[in-house]
Order: C-alpha cells, then structure tokens, then sequence
C-alpha cells in the first residue's frame, strides 16, 4: 500500500575555513588514452605511450613522458622507476571518463552531519587569505579580531579521499585529498530545509547558504540520492514511536481503533490522518511532527465493530427506507466488520426503537425509517 510519509526538519550546518587539497573532477581527454594504454599492457613508459598513440617513438617521447608524470601526479599511476602503472583511481577515471585534478589552497567549506545527507559537504569554493595589511589596518581588521581556530569534526574528515557531490553546490564531483586538522570557524547566515519523501524515494534540500562574510549566499533549491531505507520498515517504526505497533494489522493494512475514539468522517471513510508527533528513525534521528494522510482504520474490537456498522446504517438513512434500501444499507454498513459477527436489527426493530426515543423534533431519518416500515414500502 502506498502511504505519503514527508520527513521533515531542518539542516544543522558548519562553516570552516582551512588549508588543504581538492580534487575537481573534469574531462582531460588527453590523459584517459594513456591511461588506457597502462591498463592493457600492465606497466607502460614514454617510449611505448609515444611510439602506440603518436606513431613516434623518439619525436614525441618527451611529450608522452610529461603525460605520463601528470597522471602520477593526479594520482592515477604509479611510477617504480622503469614503467607507469595503473591506480585504482585510474582505472576509476576510464570507467567514469573525468579526471579528479588536485588542487592545494585555502577552502571555504560548508558542511553537515545530518544523517539523512548522502554527503557531508554541502559546498567547498576557494578562499583568498586577506593580506596582513588588511589583517591589522585593512578592511578585515574587525574580522581579524574574531576569527577562531577549532579542529575540524571527525565526521568531516573521515570523508577525505572519498569522491562525493556536494549537496548544494555544482553539479561537479570532489574529492577532498586533505585538510589541516585546525581550521577557522565562520558564522554562517541562511537556512537549509530538508524534505524526503519516503514512498517517493524523493530527498530534496532547499532555503539558502552563505554568509555576509563571502558576500555570495547562494540559492539552493536540490534532489538528493535518498537514503535507501524500505518504507515498510520506516512506516513500522513510526507507528513504535507512537505505541500503535500493536494496533497495527499487517496483513489488512489497517489501524485497529476504539469506535468511541473516532470522529463521524472517519467512521465513514474508515480512514484518518495520522499524526505522528515524534519521528525517529534509528538511523536518520528525529524529524518534524508529520501527518500521514488515509491510514486505513478498522474496529479494535466485536463491541467496537457492533457499535461501528450501527452507526454506519443510521448513517445511510437519508432517504425512505425501503426493504430493499435497508438491504442494501445494511451490508454496506457491516461490510469493512466482516472478520466479526455484526448484527444490525431488522428494520421494523431499528423502527420501533426508533420511535419510542422520539422528541419533539425528530431526525429527517426517523421519518424515513418509520415511515418506510409503516407503508411497508
């Protein structure tokens, strides 16, 4: 059965500043046939680059070395002296056809530890260090004045080496090859909200990220890999969290309630909107309070059932009760009950009783029931 389950909270993120290593992947279409060639033979050099790829093994050795020396340096191959071999970054880099180029600077990077994230990072640009004028007289001087060392989170750094997507920034792979352990916090202005639709598979990231210190907040409005959990399973979990596993009827897909603990819409539909007041999944943490609209609903017991159909046939009553009506009214008064023995009264009983209670002004169904019965309609 397919249940609208929207987690929803929002996004706890950091802000550093350090000095490190980043690899931007790219097309460098003039590495990815080198690489090829160290894959088929095992090991390769210039001579035999120069000689297979540019028909010329002595003109263009000095080329087909260069190339050879900047994949090593990218971390593609590796050189033991004699020939150039192939990482498993580089034979990753024939498979996806990029490049991840490294790059040593200052970074900006904003992350979070929300669980529910694919990644960490959420957007890494290059900083420009102010220059000691501007630290002492300059412009930045106040910020100067501010600015604190901290050692950045476990949770950060056990990304490093690992090519990700930033959640909010290009649609560019990175690959964070290192960072000093210190590093500058920076105040960050904006929000993030997250949104995962657990049926759909859907986890979408938007509001803003930024801060008045970059002068660049950015829009961010995204679709994310979302966490590969079985709604089932989270659905379970939901109901645990709000002591209604028992209630829970597996096989039907329904929720067994107290007749008395209904409202007259949801006697009817035999359905309600749930609400969920504390989300937790073990894995993901704690989300807003969310409503699940149309959980199917049933009587949690025969004297709940009984007192259920009697009000579902009352109900239906707005018409002249005729035998036939009545029939019909009544097996679709008892029909979601069907696992318990309902009885409805017949109709000259339900008649009867009706008009022994009767005020004043009684109901329009009254009438109808009485009336029916009294005509033999």
């Amino acid at each position: 059965m397919s249940r609208r389950i929207i987690l929803e909270r929002p996004v706890n993120v950091g802000c550093w500043r350090t000095v490190g290593q980043v690899a931007k992947a790219g097309r460098r279409v003039e590495l990815l046939p080198v690489l090829v060639r160290a894959q088929e033979t095992g090991g390769t050099n210039g001579q035999d680059v120069a000689g297979h790829l540019f028909f010329e093994p002595r003109s263009r050795r000095v080329v087909a070395e260069r190339l050879l020396r900047i994949g090593a340096a990218y971390g593609l191959l590796d050189e033991d002296g004699q020939a150039f071999t192939l990482t498993e970054a580089g034979k990753e880099a024939i498979d996806t056809e990029e490049v991840f180029v490294p790059e040593d600077g200052a970074w900006t990077i904003w992350a979070s530890d929300d669980p529910a994230l694919p990644s960490p990072v959420l957007r890494i640009e290059p900083w420009n260090e102010p220059t000691a004028y501007d630290e002492i007289k300059g412009k930045q001087r106040e910020s100067a004045r501010k600015r604190r060392s901290e050692a950045l989170p476990a949770w950060l750094q056990n990304i490093i080496g690992t090519p990700l997507i930033p959640a909010a920034g290009s649609a560019a792979a990175v690959r964070i090859d290192h960072l000093d352990d210190n590093a500058e916090a920076v105040n960050t202005h904006g929000a993030l909200h997250l949104r995962w639709n657990v049926g759909d598979g859907r986890l979408q990231l938007s509001g803003s990220l930024g801060g008045r210190q970059e002068g660049n907040t950015k829009h961010v409005e995204t679709e994310l890999e979302a966490p590969r959990a079985p709604p089932n399973e989270v659905w379970r979990t939901l109901l645990d969290n709000e002591g209604l596993r028992e209630q829970w009827d597996e096989e039907r897909q329904v929720l067994h309630v107290r007749f008395d603990e209904t409202g007259d819409t949801e006697r009817e539909a035999m359905s309600r909107d749930l609400k969920i007041e504390s989300p937790y999944l073990p894995r993901y943490g704690t989300f807003e309070p969310l409503t699940v609209p149309n959980v199917g609903i049933t009587a949690e017991s025969e004297m709940d059932a009984q007192s259920w159909a009697q009000w579902r046939l009352r109900a239906r009553i707005r018409d002249y009760a005729t035998s036939e009506r009545y029939a019909d009214w009544c097996a679709e008064a008892a029909a979601p009950f069907d696992r318990y023995e309902v009885e409805l009264p017949a109709r000259a009983h339900l008649a009867r009783g009706c008009w022994q209670q009767v005020t004043d002004r009684p109901e329009p169904w009254t009438w109808h029931l009485v009336a029916a019965e009294d005509w033999s309609l």
